[in-house]
């Protein structure tokens, strides 16, 4: 926080049971602000009711809804408890719950939370967790010597990997070099394949030993991409077993913001594809903006 605040260096370190009582906190409440980000870069507030589980915080809207459409284009959130006085926000990004054993519990608790069924709308709605990366607590009455801040790892708990990229190029041009064969191939392993249309399958050579396989599940032109992903030949990982959702936005300095999300609900763990991202991403920067990262290192095996 600023200095002006009267906020001495970082906010307050935790003290012991002091999570514990902000995670009482956010299960307990009613209504839920959350504020999303329009395509055109202005702000939306809407309340929702929620349901704290398995470490995150789960929603459900319409499809159709601003919100929704807001978070197909940027799952950047932030969400607000009631209350201004006893304050409490989390900051994080939106998945999508696909599990059918998550959506029941989540249903099942929702229920019992609010005495309202969500049952029969499962095509026109859309079931959303945010796990926060960070949260920021404080009352009014003892501002600010309550401030408290928590931030977690972006490798989180769940198993996914996230990360965050400026490339000097407009999304157009990294979409095609996420979904074009010859494009790919020029910054990822040795050989690409597969058509970029929602159901179709694709494989990614790295080298003879590790090639990656899976399905698209959802493309937005020059916006969005998601994919199951797996390693051919695996039986901990096979194709279909993790999941990538690449998030593509337009900056004010004509290039692009990339957002990279590989979850994991198999092992939990993000082992393995951390290093894959953060070796094989800087190499699509370098190829999209018109460079040349030069042969895949990896490529021999």
């Amino acid at each position: 926080m600023p200095e002006s605040y009267g906020v001495s260096g970082d906010p307050a370190p935790d003290q012991p049971g002091a999570w514990t009582r902000i995670v009482e906190r956010i299960a307990a409440a009613r209504n839920y602000w959350v504020s999303t980000t329009r395509p055109d870069g202005r702000p939306h507030a809407m309340p929702v009711w929620a349901v704290w589980l398995d470490g995150g915080l789960h929603f459900t809207t319409a499809r159709a809804s601003r919100k929704a459409r807001n978070l197909r284009h940027n799952s950047a959130i932030v969400i607000h408890l009631e209350s201004g006085d006893d304050a409490l926000i989390l900051e994080g990004a939106v998945e999508e719950v696909r599990d059918p054993g998550t959506l029941r519990r989540y249903a099942a608790a929702y229920k019992d939370k609010y005495q309202w069924r969500l049952e029969g709308r499962e095509t026109a709605d859309v079931t959303y967790v945010v796990r926060p990366r960070v949260v920021f607590a404080w009352s009014e009455a003892a501002f600010p010597a309550s401030a408290t801040r928590w931030l977690f790892d972006t490798d989180d708990r769940a198993g996914s990997v996230r990360r965050a990229l400026r490339i000097p190029a407009v999304p157009p041009v990294v979409f095609a070099f996420l979904t074009d064969p010859a494009k790919i191939g020029r910054w990822f392993g040795v050989e690409a394949a597969g058509d970029a249309r929602p159901g179709a399958s694709y494989k990614r050579i790295i080298n003879a030993g590790h090639v990656v396989s899976g399905t698209y599940l959802e493309l937005v032109p020059d916006r969005r991409i998601v994919c199951t992903w797996g390693w051919v030949g695996s039986e901990k990982l096979p194709p279909g077993s993790t999941v990538v959702e690449i998030e593509l936005r337009p900056d004010a300095g004509g290039g692009t913001q990339l957002q990279l999300t590989h979850r994991d609900p198999v092992t939990k763990s993000g082992a393995g594809r951390a290093e894959i991202w953060d070796h094989y991403l800087p190499r699509l920067a370098i190829a999209s903006s018109g460079g040349d990262p030069g042969p895949d290192p990896w490529g021999s095996g």
